[in-house]
């Protein structure tokens, strides 16, 4: 799943709950999570989780090879522009 701020909160959620997350993220976001993983400020509590991380799907890091994809989330961001 992407990690901003929708996957991220779903990746913290699934990875304390027990399941093997993988995330994709680019650039900063990307060297961020690899050096100090996710964490999840969130009703009173922090979660924080290492989940593998990758710019590419197709090339191992976040989905290995021999992985098996059991939920993919995706979501956009909206912008509002004043009319």
């Amino acid at each position: 799943m992407g990690a901003g701020a929708i996957g991220g909160f779903f990746a913290a959620r699934l990875a304390k709950a027990g399941h093997d997350v993988s995330v994709l993220a680019r650039g900063a976001t990307l060297f961020a999570i690899d050096k100090r993983g996710l964490t999840l400020q969130s009703d009173g509590q922090t979660i924080h989780t290492r989940p593998r991380a990758s710019d590419n799907a197709n090339r191992g890091g976040a989905v290995g090879s021999d992985s098996q994809i059991n939920f993919i989330s995706g979501s956009a961001g909206v912008i509002k522009l004043p009319i």
